[in-house]
């Protein structure tokens, strides 16, 4: 073991935590990929107190809730919030699901809150009502599930925002970057992972601060604990890690320090053990693992590299890890570069099977052993 320091000005404070870097030397059956897995699999049952959960669902369902579209109007344009799943047609694909699954099945209501997969606010603007149906047909969702044993989780993502609103500001309540100004957010394409231009219709967002992050998070809580919602999913809060800087005056000059600069890991474990205690279920999505170790259910493990690199071989390391811990599932297969192979990956790892269901304008073919299951437009088929 080592360890090792960074120092990053004189004005920083010197109660650093060191990084502290492990080696465990295999032999024997355990010098294998699958050896390594098990090795890191004990490690964060000793040291980060993983403990078995539930099982996995069969099936893991994602509902997108609506979308903007920019439109013109005698010339004038404006912006029309377009709905792609309404609550009301979640339940009927539900009950379809749920038949096929016998039971073991998990959604997912992503986009469902102002401006949908285009939203703007913290947390899509802490709403859950608008196009995709009234309180009266979120209540009846709500019921809907509890009273089947469906699993559902309303996602919130409570580290980015583009405007301000709600309490929360994006010129007062940000991250800052070690120049003392608001660390800036940009869209990427994942097809290039270049940034995705203004002149092209990227956007340029702020990270919510550090310090409050847990406000944001709680807000969240509320706003579920409103409808009676007990399911509550968080993509960027396990997948995103951030710093964040404090000004501090020396004199008349103003120097700048991180009093946030690391322990993202037990910030979020924290946060995480808040929300349960709520009475709440966690779902993280493409979690990294100390979010995945604080959640209840993750979804969205990876089944191969980024194709970044060369590799002779792709290794489902991280289902290894927590199968049998945590309840996981792949990436949807609809979406899957090539669904039949996403599917026997699922199989090969013993994870859930996953779907995207969303009128996206072009049908989308679920399968889950010989049963395909299709939408297009407002249509199932």
């Amino acid at each position: 073991q080592g360890t090792w320091r960074l120092q990053y000005n004189d004005y920083v404070d010197q109660n650093i935590t060191p990084l502290v870097i492990g080696y465990y030397p295999l032999s024997g059956d355990q010098a294998s990929y699958t050896g390594m897995a098990k090795r890191y699999q004990k490690y964060l049952v000793e040291k980060e107190n993983l403990k078995k959960s539930q099982d996995n669902s069969l099936l893991n369902v994602k509902f997108y809730g609506s979308f903007v579209q920019d439109e013109l109007f005698a010339g004038i344009p404006y912006e029309d919030e377009v709905v792609l799943t309404s609550y009301d047609e979640a339940t009927e694909i539900l009950g379809e699901l749920k038949k096929i699954s016998g039971g073991s099945l998990t959604a997912t209501m992503q986009a469902f809150g102002d401006g949908g997969i285009n939203a703007n606010g913290l947390a899509g603007g802490y709403s859950l009502t608008g196009v995709s149906g009234n309180k009266t047909a979120l209540n009846n969702f709500v019921e809907y599930t509890k009273s089947n044993g469906i699993k559902t989780f309303f996602s919130f993502d409570t580290i980015k925002f583009y405007e301000s609103g709600n309490g929360y500001s994006t010129k007062t309540d940000v991250a800052l970057n070690v120049n003392g100004v608001p660390a800036p957010y940009y869209d990427f394409l994942n097809s290039t992972r270049d940034r995705h231009a203004r002149t092209k219709g990227g956007k340029v967002g702020a990270l919510i601060s550090r310090e409050m992050l847990f406000n944001s998070t709680a807000d969240a809580v509320a706003l579920a604990d409103k409808f009676g919602i007990s399911g509550i999913a968080f993509d960027t809060l396990g997948n995103l890690c951030y710093s964040d800087y404090d000004t501090v005056e020396d004199g008349e000059k103003t120097v700048y320090k991180n009093p946030w600069r690391n322990n993202m890991a037990n910030d979020v474990k924290k946060i995480t053990a808040d929300v349960q205690k709520n009475s709440k279920t966690v779902l993280m999505d493409g979690a990294y693992s100390y979010a995945a170790v604080a959640a209840d259910i993750i979804t969205n493990t990876p089944t191969n590299s980024t194709g970044s690199n060369s590799f002779d071989l792709d290794v489902p390391l991280y289902q290894i890890v927590f199968q049998g811990y945590r309840s996981n599932s792949v990436g949807a297969i609809n979406v899957a570069t090539n669904p039949r192979t996403q599917f026997l990956k699922a199989i090969e790892s013993g994870s859930g099977l996953s779907v995207t269901c969303a009128p996206l304008g072009v049908g989308m073919a679920v399968v889950e052993s010989d049963f395909y299951y299709y939408v297009a437009g407002n249509n199932r088929v």
